[in-house]
């Protein structure tokens, strides 16, 4: 396993396959903006976030099973365009444009520039995961974040700096406090950034307190006599917790899973397949790579996620949207190579057979 650093097409076509897949997320997001199906969760989620901007406050004014962050940065939307559904969508639409930039600019710069196409494309041609991304959900913005996340760190593997540490704990912590289950990531940036900081440890110590000091800060704010407890876990554990355990029930979430996220979870499978392959037949090579510490933390980061939602709530696929660009990344870091080799003995023909590949998706 070596670092990643793969040369690819030249400036203009690099600007061309970037906008091919912000294009075609564009237009699906359009269209699942203004007629894609209304779904229960949006009304009362926009109704939360208008009763912010009138002055109340989550969990002690309001009933909210979800974490702070979305419902503030929606109630800020909605003091500056106006509340509703519609206004709503329109934010969570343009996130979710932001998902794909920051997934594509995350796996061109570990897989190579043909990768980056590779990657904004498995996010934008699939439906699924795109109207999940235009919905006033949680999926928009922890995606988002999610997408920024990696971004950040695709930048610096390896590099020991201050500065990038706290840019990279500030994003976690407003993932975990959109979505619990992503609290894995931000352990794992930890030691990410422990490793990256090995000779500035008093820096790196003094960044997790910090960290920590805010977290604590956070939670007691919003804490409301235990309500904030009830409101997100409580009421998902004890009212929406998952089913009895059954064979049946594994299968029919597997498939759900799999099968709205079909080219994703290839792609994923094939990188998890060449990464124990590499893994046990040259481990030492392995754990020196740059990318190393980079794939198991998005690796972890989609693992442990999925994880926690088969254990506490009924695992949809629509769950999965948030750590897609976990996957894509993963997989575009590992498969970087071998598609941009493809691509620059034979430009058209893998072109073609991705689009199929990916038009018969859904």
């Amino acid at each position: 396993m070596t670092s990643n650093r793969v040369k690819g097409p030249g400036p203009g076509i690099l600007a061309a396959w970037f906008l091919v897949p912000v294009g075609i997320y564009c237009l699906a997001a359009v269209l699942f903006v203004f007629w894609g199906g209304f779904i229960g969760d949006e009304g009362y989620y926009a109704l939360v976030a208008r009763f912010l901007t009138e002055g109340s406050k989550l969990y002690r004014d309001v009933f909210c099973p979800q974490l702070p962050v979305m419902f503030h940065v929606y109630a800020g939307w909605f003091s500056l365009f106006g509340p509703g559904i519609l206004s709503g969508r329109v934010l969570s639409a343009i996130l979710g444009l932001g998902t794909v930039v920051f997934v594509s600019l995350a796996c061109a710069r570990r897989g190579g520039r043909a990768a980056g196409f590779v990657g904004g494309m498995l996010i934008a041609c699939s439906p699924h995961v795109v109207f999940d991304l235009c919905l006033i959900k949680t999926q928009s913005m922890s995606a988002f974040l999610s997408a920024f996340f990696l971004y950040v760190l695709s930048g610096g593997v390896g590099r020991a700096s201050i500065q990038r540490a706290a840019v990279v704990m500030a994003v976690a912590t407003l993932m975990v406090f959109t979505r619990l289950t992503l609290l894995p990531c931000l352990i794992l940036a930890w030691m990410l950034m422990a490793w990256d900081l090995r000779h500035r440890w008093p820096a790196f110590m003094a960044l997790v307190a910090i960290n920590l000091v805010i977290i604590a800060a956070a939670v007691a704010w919003f804490w409301a006599d235990g309500n904030l407890l009830f409101d997100v876990y409580r009421v998902h554990k004890e009212l929406w917790g998952p089913k009895s355990w059954s064979f049946a029930w594994l299968m029919v979430t597997i498939k759900s899973w799999i099968g709205n996220q079909l080219p994703i979870i290839f792609f994923f499978f094939c990188a998890i397949g060449l990464f124990v392959s590499r893994l046990l037949s040259r481990p030492r090579d392995c754990l020196r790579a740059p990318d190393f510490g980079f794939l198991c933390l998005a690796l972890g980061g989609y693992a442990s996620y999925t994880f926690l939602h088969w254990q506490s709530v009924q695992s949809y696929a629509t769950h999965q949207t948030v750590v897609a660009p976990f996957a894509v990344v993963f997989a575009m870091t590992m498969l970087g190579p071998q598609i941009s080799s493809l691509c620059g003995q034979r430009p058209l023909l893998p072109t073609l057979a991705l689009a199929v590949l990916l038009g018969d998706a859904d």
